[in-house]
């Protein structure tokens, strides 16, 4: 597996972090910021995305992912795309309002499209 994480919300390069953080906790996963060169005003770079890899798709990562979307609070958005170029979007909005079951099912379903991805 090997997918870039992006977030969009107030503050995406602190959930950026936030996120890392969880994710680095989960054995097999290689977590890696992606960095965008300084401009102009801010010190210096910034935090676009993070790269997941791992050496097929991660429940630990799928799980976490969703676990850490659900702590969010505001208008947070989590893009998920894989190499082949397919993309997921999901928003804390609507991955909190899931109860257990919806949450599993959810977790199921991004589970299936990155492996469905990755036989590509």
């Amino acid at each position: 597996m090997d997918v870039t994480v992006a977030v969009a919300g107030d503050a995406p390069a602190d959930d950026l972090y936030s996120l890392r953080a969880r994710l680095i906790e989960e054995d097999g996963l290689e977590v890696v910021l992606i960095e965008s060169p300084a401009v102009p005003g801010r010190l210096g770079p910034g935090v676009d995305a993070l790269q997941i890899v791992a050496g097929s798709v991660s429940s630990a990562f799928v799980a976490s992912l969703v676990a850490w979307l659900r702590t969010r609070v505001g208008a947070v958005r989590v893009v998920v795309k894989s190499k082949d170029g397919a993309q997921i979007e999901l928003d804390a909005k609507t991955v909190g309002a899931l109860d257990a079951a919806g949450t599993a099912e959810l977790i199921r379903e991004l589970r299936a499209a990155l492996e469905a991805s990755e036989e590509k």
